[in-house]
């Protein structure tokens, strides 16, 4: 067998170069931005990450980004937000922005502005959002006082949001992960909460449990 195989359980595997990606251009770029991949091959989204430290190249101006798979840019805008928690993509491929604020915003593959709304006014008066997650049709945020907010829509909020049960942790959690509804029209979330102190937590609307 050719070194380049690989042996997993029974059956031999190998990398094959199907093209050359443009990445190697600017290896510091994935690392110093806040990044969002859609799937199946699809736009890759960067800004810069506000939070990392950022040695001066060009313009000083941060950008909203949208990239093919195989790093060659599609379109880019002037970023003029601040407070990004995370991005992600939607099932039609739209990029959702989650701020610190509750605000979602969400733009095209070609960095134009769609909708904005804000999840909940409690989440500002909570002291804003500290941790955020999106799935394919919603997203979901962890205020400071850990509430947890989810929202089933990526166009607006409303009758779309609900609280989930109160987590009773001591301190904040390190992590969200959303499990999705069975169908893209089911309010049925689930959210699991990674803990500081050990357990992990299956959250949803009406309950809490340590699994």
């Amino acid at each position: 067998m050719s070194s380049d195989w690989q042996k997993l359980a029974d059956t031999w595997y190998r990398k094959r170069e199907v093209y050359t990606t443009h990445w190697a251009d600017e290896p510091e770029r994935l690392h110093l931005s806040v990044v969002a991949g859609a799937p199946y091959g699809g736009p890759v989204a960067t800004v810069r990450d506000e939070h990392v430290f950022q040695p001066v190249r060009g313009s000083l101006k941060p950008e909203l980004q949208t990239w093919s798979s195989a790093g060659r840019l599609i379109k880019s805008t002037p970023w003029v937000h601040t407070g990004l928690l995370t991005m992600g993509w939607s099932a039609q491929e739209t990029l959702i922005c989650v701020f610190e604020s509750g605000i979602v915003r969400t733009f095209t593959v070609m960095c134009e502005p769609l909708h904005v709304f804000t999840v909940d006014e409690r989440i500002k008066a909570e002291g804003g959002a500290i941790l955020a997650s999106v799935w394919p049709t919603g997203v979901a945020l962890l205020t400071r006082r850990l509430s947890l907010f989810v929202n089933t829509s990526v166009v607006r909020s409303g009758d779309a949001c609900f609280r989930c049960a109160d987590l009773k942790v001591p301190s904040a959690p390190l992590c969200l992960c959303v499990l999705p509804p069975p169908s893209p029209d089911s309010a049925d979330v689930q959210v699991v909460v990674g803990t500081a102190e050990g357990p992990a937590l299956l959250v949803s609307r009406h309950e809490v449990r340590d699994f």
